[in-house]
């Protein structure tokens, strides 16, 4: 089990808007990563999660800090709920290589 502060093993997932979200490239621009994973777009858990990542996204990146959630939801589904919610960081499908992890 990783302790806080370790650095996770290096991945690439495409993001909301389809670009690539390596965690390599992502720890070069920010202080500091978050890497959370949610089960369901949508599903009350998960809504209460991502707005409370949202709203102190502000404090967030004045201190370099950069939020990616993760989740099996399929791309449509996870671009609804980030527009529902009015999300305001990198949500990724689960997926490398066309399959689910």
């Amino acid at each position: 089990m990783p302790a806080v502060g370790d650095l996770g093993p290096d991945f690439a997932l495409y993001n909301q808007d389809q670009h690539m979200v390596q965690l390599g490239r992502l720890t070069a621009d920010a202080d500091h990563v978050v890497v959370y994973f949610f089960p369901q777009a949508g599903a009350p858990g998960c809504v209460r999660e991502a707005i409370g990542f949202r709203d102190v996204m502000p404090e967030l990146l004045k201190r370099r800090v950069r939020v990616v959630g993760i989740t099996s939801s399929p791309g449509a589904e996870i671009t609804a709920f980030a527009k529902e919610q009015g999300l305001n960081f990198d949500r990724s499908e689960e997926r490398r290589e066309g399959k689910e992890c």
